[in-house]
C-alpha cells in the first residue's frame, strides 16, 4: 500500500481515522503511510514494542504483587505466633473469673445489707482488679511469642497459676497420670 493510495482513500473517508496493521514480511504497507494525517500504522516491529512494553508492565505489577503477598504473609505469621498462647490465656482468664465470681458470691452472704447498686460496684471493682492483675502476665506472654523463650513462659505460667490443658476440674488421677507421663 503506497502513500498516494492511502491519501486518496483518506479523502473519501471524510476525516474518519484509519487504523492499519502490517504484519507481513516483507512489509506490504509503505512506512510513509503512517505519516499521513488520520492514519495509524502498526507494523510487526511496533507490535513487538507494544508487547515488550506490556510484558515489562506485567513484570513490574508481578513484583508489586509479590511484595503485597510477602507483606500479608508476614502479617499472618505475626498473628499466628500468638496462637500458641491463646489457650493458655483463655485458661488463665477463665480461672481468674471463676475465682472472682466465687469470692463475690461468698462476700454476698456476708454483706446482705448492700444495695443492688453497691453490688454492681463490687462486681465492677472485682473485674477491674482481675483485669489489672492479669495485664502484665498477658503482656509478657505476648512479648515472648515467637522468641526462644516462648516455651519457658508457657511452662512458667502453667506452673505459677497451676493451669493444665484439661482445665481446673482435672481429677487427681488425671493430674497424676499427666505427671507420670511427663516423667517418662
Amino acid at each position: 500500500i503506497k502513500p498516494w493510495e492511502t491519501r486518496q482513500l483518506m479523502s473519501k473517508r471524510k476525516g474518519r481515522p484509519l487504523f492499519l496493521i502490517d504484519i507481513a514480511v516483507p512489509r506490504d504497507v509503505d512506512p510513509e503511510v503512517g505519516d499521513i494525517k488520520g492514519v495509524t500504522l502498526y507494523n510487526i516491529d511496533a507490535l513487538e514494542e507494544v508487547v515488550d512494553e506490556h510484558i515489562e508492565e506485567r513484570r513490574q505489577e508481578a513484583k508489586q504483587a509479590e511484595k503485597i503477598v510477602a507483606e500479608e504473609v508476614a502479617s499472618i505469621e505475626e498473628k499466628f505466633q500468638y496462637l500458641s498462647f491463646r489457650p493458655l490465656m483463655a485458661l488463665l482468664s477463665d480461672r481468674c473469673e471463676r475465682i472472682r465470681q466465687r469470692e463475690v458470691k461468698r462476700a454476698s452472704s456476708k454483706l446482705p445489707e448492700l444495695t443492688e447498686e453497691e453490688w454492681r460496684q463490687v462486681e465492677h471493682m472485682s473485674r477491674m482488679i482481675v483485669r489489672k492483675i492479669l495485664r502484665m502476665p498477658m503482656m509478657k506472654l505476648n512479648s515472648a511469642a515467637g522468641t526462644e523463650n516462648e516455651q519457658f513462659y508457657i511452662d512458667a505460667m502453667r506452673a505459677l497459676f497451676k493451669l493444665d490443658t484439661i482445665g481446673e476440674t482435672a481429677t487427681s488421677e488425671e493430674r497424676h497420670n499427666r505427671y507420670r507421663y511427663a516423667q517418662q
